[in-house]
């Protein structure tokens, strides 16, 4: 507050369970565009403390792309690029360009889930190596129950890429919850052994085209920004940078080397 006027806010949700990451959605935070950036440091200096209190360690915040202040601002606060969101528009509808003969494109069948589910887990343990990093941790049962309910929801559309018979890759595409006339890529992935095939242009196509005749204006996608592959791929099929969300991850060892923290109250009971 500056003279009893409302200058900036910043809101994060609780970690659930405590450890896990708080997620800052661009909606969560704004300030005057007058001193932007000493209020953010003033609000994040505040609001960081109270959520490693509750035992969140990775703050990951959502903002516009284009806004270098704010990107600048919370980069000298220790965040760095994490996650790249990508649009394209759909208007006018453009022709997809046509697909190796060799590849066929179509939505999925119930018989494509345990093949499905394999190449769902080859795209987490791909993005184990470097210089993503991230854990794989898998869980088939898991992922293959996302596919369900993907293949039973009249807003999802599940599209495979079949050479011969077998699959060489796919998409999860969803109505966005945040961007109107928007559909969103989710989980993607190509075949190790099909890449730089046109398995995943050829998808592309086929998801454009679905979303312009579902009356969708736009198409989005969001992908990591260490994964060089991704990160190549999306933006030469017309997805231009729309939102980062940048992440920090704080040593969980303050929980012990600061005294003034304590989680006796989210420990679970002794039985």
């Amino acid at each position: 507050m500056h003279d009893g006027q409302l200058v900036g806010y910043l809101a994060a949700p609780p970690p659930r369970p405590p450890g896990d990451g708080v997620g800052i959605k661009a909606a969560m935070h704004a300030t005057m565009p007058e001193q932007r950036r000493n209020i953010y440091r003033r609000l994040y200096g505040q609001l960081a403390g109270e959520l490693t209190k509750i035992g969140g360690f990775t703050h990951t915040i959502a903002m516009n792309y284009s806004d270098q202040t704010t990107v600048d601002t919370w980069f000298e606060l220790g965040f760095g690029i994490d996650q790249i969101r990508g649009v394209q528009s759909l208007q006018p509808p453009t022709e997809p360009s046509p697909a190796s003969s060799d590849i066929h494109v179509r939505e999925a069948i119930a018989e494509d889930l345990d093949e499905l589910t394999n190449l769902a887990i080859e795209v987490t343990r791909f993005h184990a190596q470097s210089p993503m990093l991230r854990p794989a941790l898998s869980d088939h049962g898991f992922t293959r129950g996302n596919f369900v309910k993907a293949m039973e929801s009249p807003q999802s559309l599940l599209v495979v890429a079949e050479l011969g018979h077998r699959l060489g890759g796919f998409f999860e595409v969803n109505a966005d919850g945040h961007f109107l006339d928007t559909a969103t890529i989710g989980i993607a992935g190509v075949a190790p052994g099909e890449r730089h095939q046109g398995v995943g242009t050829a998808i592309v196509n086929f998801t454009l085209d679905w979303a312009s005749r579902a009356g969708y204006r736009y198409c989005a996608v969001e992908w990591t920004s260490p994964n060089l592959t991704s990160d190549r791929f999306w933006r030469s099929r017309g997805f231009e940078p729309l939102q980062y969300k940048l992440t920090r991850r704080i040593d969980p060892r303050i929980a012990w080397a600061n005294p003034g923290l304590s989680y006796d109250h989210i420990r679970p009971l002794d039985l």
